[in-house]
C-alpha cells in the first residue's frame, strides 16, 4: 500500500501507532495476533470493529495471519480513501460494505481457488493467535483451544447473524470433529479443544454461503 505515513493525517498516524503499541503484549514481536487485533480501539469519529471477516481481509494485506504496524496504517489509508465523506453513525455499516465488496471481488476472480485461499488464511489467523496442540491419540491432527475458537465466533458475527450462542458453536464444532473421527468427546483432555481443520471447514461453508448470497443479490454481474 505504499508509504502510508506520508499520506495519512499526522493525528491519525499517531493514533494508529499508539493503538498498535498498546495492544501488542509481546514487545519482541513485530506484529499483532488475532486477539490483539480484536482489542484495537477506534477513534470516536470512526466507530467500527475488526470482528468482521471483510475488515480483517483488508487489514491483513499479505494474509499471513499476522498484522504489522504498516498493515494497520494501510487499513487506515483504505478508510481515508474510501470512507472519508461518511457520517459517524454510518461509518461502520459503510466500512463493512466496502470491505465485504473487496472480499467478494477477490472470490469472484477465481472462485474455487480463492475460497480455499481464504480458508487457509482463516487457519493462519487461528494458529498464529495461539500455538496449535497435538495429542497422543490423534498425533497428526492440530487442535486449537476454545479461547481461540471464541475469536472465530466473533469474526463471523454468529450471534447477530443466526442467534447461535458461543456454547452451541463450540458444541457444534466438537460434534463435527467427532463425526469425522478427528476427536472423541469422551476424551477429557480434548474438552477444551477443537480440530483446526473443523474450524476451516466451518469457514469454507460460511464463505460459500456469502458467495451464494452475493450472487443472488446480483453482484456476480458487476465488473
Amino acid at each position: 500500500m505504499g508509504n502510508n505515513e506520508a499520506t495519512l493525517d499526522k493525528g491519525v498516524h499517531q493514533c494508529v501507532v499508539s493503538e498498535y503499541d498498546r495492544v501488542k503484549k509481546d514487545k519482541s514481536r513485530e506484529y499483532l495476533i488475532l486477539r490483539e487485533i480484536l482489542n484495537l480501539s477506534h477513534p470516536d469519529d470512526y466507530p467500527f470493529t475488526f470482528a468482521h471477516v471483510g475488515n480483517l481481509f483488508i487489514l491483513d494485506e499479505d494474509k499471513d495471519g499476522r498484522v504489522t504496524q504498516q498493515e494497520l496504517l494501510g487499513f487506515a489509508m483504505f478508510c481515508n480513501k474510501n470512507l472519508k465523506n461518511y457520517k459517524t453513525y454510518e461509518f461502520q455499516s459503510q466500512l463493512q460494505a466496502a470491505t465485504t465488496f473487496e472480499l467478494w471481488k477477490f472470490i469472484k476472480s477465481n472462485e474455487k481457488e480463492n475460497i480455499e485461499d481464504i480458508v487457509a488464511w482463516v487457519g493462519r489467523l487461528l494458529y498464529e493467535n495461539e500455538e496449535v496442540s497435538y495429542f497422543q491419540n490423534k498425533p497428526e491432527i492440530p487442535f486449537i483451544k476454545i479461547d481461540t475458537l471464541k475469536l472465530l465466533y466473533e469474526i463471523f458475527n454468529l450471534k447477530a447473524m443466526n442467534g447461535m450462542d458461543i456454547q452451541n458453536f463450540i458444541d457444534l464444532l466438537q460434534q463435527c470433529g467427532e463425526e469425522n473421527e478427528l476427536m472423541a468427546l469422551e476424551c477429557e483432555e480434548l474438552d477444551e479443544y477443537v480440530p483446526l481443520i473443523v474450524c476451516q471447514d466451518f469457514a469454507r461453508e460460511f464463505i460459500k454461503g456469502l458467495t451464494k448470497l452475493m450472487k443472488e443479490i446480483g453482484f456476480d454481474v458487476l465488473e
